[in-house]
């Protein structure tokens, strides 16, 4: 498995020497800068060695994925998002943005549905022409009511059938919805990018020291599919970085 780290570009120096193996920007990000910031941002990652491999926050709220599309829209600000990811070592794209795909009670939850399952598809389509792959992030229920569970979301990639869609396992929101670690082996084969934080409301990041039996379960959940995609350590930065403590975790994850 490769290891990394959801953080923005220029703060790559915060993790040298870390054990980190690719750093994972918000896609929003990205899709803002322009040819001299790319070069820029290419710049800093040759420094250390890494690429941006993976991509967190698809849009932000206002791009409606849901019961308001605008297919249009999506399609402009996804070739323009992943042409810079491209550029910047880009493999996995992941879409969660709860805000974005969130529907109103007062609108039809099937009809939003399925204009969500038309924006993955288009998405999709749109990404493997830059050999990116999409990974579906299943979110818990105080972040969006349309996808919250792995199964969940590989129903919605069964619907759409697209080869280059794929599911997040994600431990912190395993660990609110309730989920139990063993819908990972139900599920495995459809996915292809991982998220883990300290399983619990403070959302830090896990370290021997407090004890990482959530993290070493989870962990060896998905070696026993046969996983040996990406895993990307995802922190609430209100509790501080906290890579320093998670290095040492690492390195013993990265041992077994």
């Amino acid at each position: 498995m490769k290891y990394g780290v959801c953080i923005s570009i220029p703060k790559t120096e915060i993790i040298k020497g870390l054990n980190f193996d690719y750093i994972e920007p918000k896609l929003l990000d990205v899709s803002k800068m322009t040819a001299e910031e790319l070069s820029e941002a290419r710049s800093i990652l040759d420094s250390y060695g890494m690429n941006a491999e993976t991509y967190n926050l698809f849009c932000s709220a206002d791009l409606n994925l849901s019961y308001a599309a605008d297919e249009h829209e999506i399609c402009a600000y996804a070739r323009r998002a992943l042409s810079n990811a491209q550029k910047l070592g880009g493999e996995i794209i992941v879409v969660g943005s709860g805000k974005a795909r969130n529907i109103p009670e007062e609108y039809s939850f099937e009809k939003g549905r399925d204009n969500f399952k038309r924006v993955l598809s288009l998405v999709s389509d749109i990404a493997s022409e830059y050999s990116i792959k999409v990974a579906l992030e299943p979110l818990n229920r105080n972040e969006t009511n349309l996808i919250n569970t792995l199964s969940d979301a590989a129903l919605i990639c069964e619907e759409v059938g697209s080869s280059n869609l794929g599911i997040l396992a994600d431990l912190f929101h395993m660990y609110k919805n309730d989920e139990d670690l063993s819908e990972i082996k139900k599920y495995g084969g459809q996915i292809i990018h991982a998220h883990i934080a300290r399983r619990n409301d403070m959302r830090g990041a896990p370290s021997i020291a407090d004890g990482a039996e959530d993290l070493t379960d989870f962990h060896d959940a998905l070696t026993n599919i046969g996983y040996i995609g990406r895993i990307s350590l995802e922190v609430s930065s209100k509790n501080g970085f906290e890579v320093n403590n998670f290095s040492e975790l690492l390195h013993h994850l990265k041992l077994k």
